[in-house]
């Protein structure tokens, strides 16, 4: 299904699920916002519900959004506010980023909210390749520090050759033999049956010529008698081999003893990965053009995971966090928002690119799989983005501090949460942001994150976003 057709499709249901029934009604308060694409194609959603939804929105304000990246959506919001005008923080009445203000950026009166999580895609045209790809976290460092420059270059070879491993063969000691009066039973376990021998000394067979031998079989509280031998100087039993099983034997009532094979446990061959014929094509790269908040997010994971390639502090700017002087020879390529980037990708073999996933999954492109603290390849779902956001930390301004070190299995690395930006100064429009930014969190995200490719925030982190919420227009 074409995205924006998805998007108007999840909105109509969210509109029918939480609106019991509303028409739009164009009046109230016009709020425009601006910033992250990361963020864009869930907030078409969230707006969409919001303005034909008027048990959320009982003033019928007309909520808009234009993704034009985070640092131009950072900029507008401040725009006003650094100028020292009105309360409201026009261009645009909220914001979107991945990203925060830096010091001398970060106009007064205004709270992070963070409002929708969602994985980082790594997204790759191959023509000869139609399936998702492996890549270790050093591989992928190296290709965008554009130190690895071909598809078949050992690293990427590696991380898409299966690798087995075998864990060998082993064997638990039975009771093998038991003795009493001159007559010895022995067993020895064969690969399918076991033999039990029994023999005995003269003297315990003129004894015991008037007695049966009897062998039977314990599984668990189950005995069966197996076999009757008359008593001589040698006899042998044959058994199957069965799991949990033991012997016994005895002679005219009397026990000679209890006989256990031994526990073999067989070699097992484990193949992890796929072996995935990789092309000779050259890599072209692409990143964001302009300041983004995708490009501060993914930058950041390559320097806190890979600091040894990503020598620099995260940056919303591709070539300022750069390790060194970004290539001008074609092999690195520049596009606007998440939109421009998969774009690109699309129509290039041979490209890569970092990008929101519902952008992945509109241009038809494959998303690689990315190994984890854990040692694990994940792919990036919604499910995986929220073991791999599980273990993030809020702090007491609405930021949020990721964990990238997670060992848990399931869990994708390279993950993002944007925030809304909004005004403290009590207003009718920051009040009407408030009332979207609310609708956003508690209804609209549980609803239609998980369709969209993205999210939703719950528990804790869910309780903090909404305490940021009251912020807005508080003072």
């Amino acid at each position: 299904m074409n995205l924006k057709r998805k998007i108007a499709f999840i909105a109509a249901v969210g509109v029918v699920a939480l609106s019991a029934g509303s028409n739009p009604v164009h009046a109230g308060t016009t709020i425009v916002g601006g910033g992250s694409t990361f963020m864009s194609n869930m907030t078409d959603i969230c707006a969409s519900g919001y303005n034909n939804n008027k048990l959320s929105n009982p003033n019928t304000d007309v909520i808009s959004y234009t993704g034009v990246g985070s640092g131009s959506g950072k900029k507008g919001f401040s725009l006003v506010a650094n100028a020292g005008k009105a309360p409201d923080f026009n261009l645009y009445k909220f914001g979107g980023t991945e990203s925060a203000f830096s010091s001398s950026e970060a106009p007064t009166g205004f709270v992070y909210v963070p409002l929708i999580g969602g994985p980082i895609g790594i997204a790759y045209n191959l023509s000869t390749v139609k399936e998702s790809i492996y890549l270790s976290s050093t591989t992928l460092a190296k290709i965008f520090a554009g130190t690895i420059t071909k598809w078949n270059d050992a690293a990427i070879v590696a991380d898409n050759t299966a690798t087995s491993v075998v864990t060998p063969a082993v064997t638990a000691p039975g009771v093998s033999q038991v003795t009493k009066s001159g007559t010895t039973a022995k067993i020895v376990r064969g690969a399918t049956t076991s033999t039990i021998t029994i023999t005995a000394t003269k003297a315990a067979v003129k004894a015991g010529l008037k007695k049966s031998l009897v062998v039977t079989r314990l599984i668990g509280t189950n005995i069966k008698v197996v076999k009757t031998l008359k008593m001589s100087a040698k006899g042998s039993v044959v058994v199957p081999n069965a799991v949990g099983a033991s012997y016994g034997v005895s002679l005219g009532g009397t026990t000679i003893g209890n006989l256990t094979p031994d526990v073999v446990t067989p070699a097992v061959t484990t193949v992890t990965g796929k072996t995935i014929t990789m092309p000779s094509t050259p890599i072209t790269v692409t990143y964001r053009s302009g300041g983004s908040g995708t490009t501060n997010m993914f930058l950041n994971y390559l320097n806190k995971v890979e600091p040894a390639i990503w020598t620099k502090a995260t940056s919303d700017t591709w070539a300022t966090a750069f390790p060194g002087t970004v290539p001008s020879d074609g092999t690195f390529q520049s596009a606007s928002g998440n939109d421009g980037v998969t774009t690109y990708v699309a129509g290039k073999d041979g490209a890569i690119t970092y990008a929101e996933v519902s952008f992945i999954t509109e241009r038809e492109l494959y998303a690689a799989k990315i190994k984890n603290a854990a040692g694990i390849y994940v792919a990036p779902t919604v499910a995986a983005s929220a073991d791999g956001l599980a273990n993030a930390e809020v702090d007491a301004a609405g930021l949020v501090t990721q964990d990238y070190t997670t060992k848990t299995a399931t869990a994708y690395p390279i993950n993002a949460v944007a925030y809304g930006l909004a005004a403290t100064a009590n207003s009718t429009n920051n009040t009407a942001v408030k009332g979207f930014f609310s609708y956003y969190l508690s209804k609209c995200a549980p609803a239609s994150a998980g369709a969209a490719g993205y999210t939703a925030l719950s528990g804790a982190f869910l309780t903090k976003a909404l305490s940021q919420v009251a912020k807005i227009s508080a003072s």
